[in-house]
Formats: C-alpha cells, sequence, structure tokens
C-alpha cells in the first residue's frame, strides 16, 4: 500500500519544483541573450552608483559614532559659535622609570633631557604645504606651534610646572621631594603608582604623564580629501616619534599617545585590507576561468569571467 503523501510533503514538492522551473528559465533567456542580460547588469550596477557623485568623507567622531540629534552636540555647536572652536592636537607620552622612580635624580634628568630636546627639536612641513602657512617658520620648533599660556609660553602641565625642565637638574633628592610635597595637588594627577612614607608625603611614583599639545584652527589646518590636515602637527609628532620616543633609552621607557597615531593605526590596517582585496580579486578571477565553461577556446567563457568581477565592486565600497 502506497502511503499518500501529507500536504506538507506536497507543498515541499510543489516549492521544490516551483522553483527548479523558475530558475531554469531564467538560465535559459540568459543563455539566449547572454549579451542583453551582461549589459542590463552592468547598467544596473552604473544606475546603483550614481550615489557616488554626492560622495563625501567625514572623520569627526561625534559626526560618525554618535547620534546627530544628540544633545552633546547641540553644546558643542553652541560653544563653537559663541566662544570660537578651541582645538588641539592632544600628544600624551607616559614614562616609566626604569628604577621604578620618576622623582629620583637620575630619572628626573633623564626626563629633563628628553624634554629639552622635544622642545628644540626641528621640523619641516611637506613642501605641497609650505606656501599654505607662511605664518609657521621653515623648519619649526614646538614652540612655534604649541597651545600658549599667556605670552610666549607654551602649556606644558605637570612636572614643567613644578620643576624648570628647560634647564639640567642641578637638585638633590630631598630638593625634587619638597618641590612636589609643596606642589602635590598639581602634580599628583600626572604621576602614576605613587609611593608614600609613613607621614602620608610622596616619596616615589613609578610613571609619569607628560603632555605637548598643539594648537589647531584655521591658521594650522587645511582642507583635503575631506579631512582638516595639521601639516605642522604632523611633523612635529612624527620628528619626535623618530627621534625621541622610538628610541632606546638607558633610564626611561616610553608609550607615546599622539595625535596621529590613531590615523597611522588606521592607515596601515586600511593598506593590509586591499592588498587582501587585490590577492582576492586575482583567487576570484581565477575560479572563474576554470569553472565558467569548459577548458578550450571556444567555450572558456573569459568574457562572462571578466564581466562579474567589476559588478560587485561598486556594491562593497
Amino acid at each position: 500500500m502506497v502511503r499518500k503523501k501529507g500536504w506538507l510533503e506536497g507543498w515541499a514538492a510543489w516549492t521544490n519544483s516551483f522553483f527548479s522551473q523558475l530558475f531554469f528559465n531564467i538560465g535559459w533567456q540568459i543563455g539566449k541573450r547572454p549579451l542583453a542580460f551582461m549589459a542590463v547588469s552592468i547598467a544596473c550596477v552604473l544606475l546603483c552608483s550614481i550615489g557616488f557623485v554626492c560622495w563625501k568623507e567625514e572623520n569627526p567622531p561625534d559626526k560618525l559614532w554618535v547620534p546627530q540629534d544628540n544633545i552633546s552636540n547641540e553644546h558643542r555647536d553652541f560653544i563653537a559659535d559663541n566662544f570660537g572652536d578651541d582645538k588641539q592636537r592632544l600628544n600624551y607620552v607616559i614614562i616609566r622609570a626604569k628604577d621604578d622612580n620618576v622623582l629620583s635624580v637620575r630619572s628626573l634628568t633623564a626626563i629633563q633631557q628628553m624634554h629639552a630636546k622635544l622642545l628644540s627639536l626641528q621640523a619641516r612641513m611637506d613642501k605641497k604645504y609650505r606656501r599654505d602657512f607662511p605664518n609657521i617658520p621653515d623648519p619649526f620648533t614646538f614652540s612655534d606651534v604649541c597651545v600658549s599660556q599667556g605670552t610666549n609660553k607654551c602649556l606644558l602641565p605637570g612636572l614643567p610646572e613644578v620643576f624648570d625642565l628647560a634647564s639640567p637638574i642641578t637638585l638633590t633628592q630631598a630638593d625634587i621631594l619638597s618641590a612636589v610635597d609643596a606642589n602635590e595637588e598639581e602634580i599628583t594627577p600626572w604621576l602614576g603608582k605613587i609611593r608614600r612614607d609613613g607621614a602620608g608625603k610622596i616619596v616615589g611614583a613609578e610613571a609619569v604623564i607628560m603632555t605637548y599639545f598643539i594648537t589647531a584652527g584655521p591658521d594650522f589646518e587645511i582642507r583635503e580629501g575631506g579631512d582638516d590636515v595639521h601639516p605642522a602637527g604632523l611633523a612635529w609628532e612624527q620628528e619626535a616619534l623618530d627621534e625621541v620616543f622610538f628610541k632606546d633609552n638607558d633610564d626611561l621607557d616610553f608609550a607615546p599617545l599622539m595625535d596621529r597615531t590613531l590615523s597611522d593605526t588606521f592607515g596601515d590596517a586600511i593598506q593590509g585590507d586591499i592588498s587582501a582585496l587585490f590577492v582576492g580579486y586575482l583567487l576570484l578571477l581565477g575560479y572563474l576561468f576554470i569553472n565558467l565553461g569548459k577548458r578550450d577556446v571556444v567555450h572558456s567563457n573569459r568574457s562572462v569571467s571578466l564581466h562579474r568581477l567589476p559588478c560587485p565592486t561598486p556594491v562593497r565600497l
């Protein structure tokens, strides 16, 4: 006795038959008019790519990651409109002493030498930008682009406020701790792993944060490719990385976080993605050549393979 099919089995059989016939008919029509279907598919891709005419790049985090109706954006715009947009390039470096005490005479002397070298570094902007910024000397130093505090004085909070790091250290250990104790409120936020004696006074710290802020704004930036480019800031930060922070130091370890660090990191990642994408296209091209048609000149369908490669590109972009 033959078992009668249930309604679910019947529905599955009908669905399978329907879609098999549908795709057979589509394939049959494509096979009868390949050039027409190729032209239509390319035209559809081009039509969907019209939006690239209005392509605009944006990189500010408040536009990429925050809803535009967020109240913080309204507050930011209000401050910029009424008090000016005080933009800065924020450069930080965490300094760890190899003797575990940045407040020792040896470590503070090494920090002073590092600081003095940073202030005396001579950087040069890329040649294509020099005419756009006649107010910046060529070469220039940190004092030419720093965020100022008063007349001809750079904003350097933390250790430089307590000690004169522009000149060689001549203090004794007792002098250093006495200065730290007198300025504890100002210097404590910049020290890491602070050690205190029985009386609660600071006797050491394992690390310290130093900051080097560079001013920004229309006088220092130029719009290029949807981004605000700061040629002087980029040049000085690269010089600081190459000449100070990436070099071995007998007394200090550096962990710099420059304003350009994020873009450098993403740039390297994007370059790696482009290389991987190129390799992927080569593999796809080889796969299509092998699988579309027979291995002879007549049926190899090379033109179909080449036609399929550019179609996904605008979609991925």
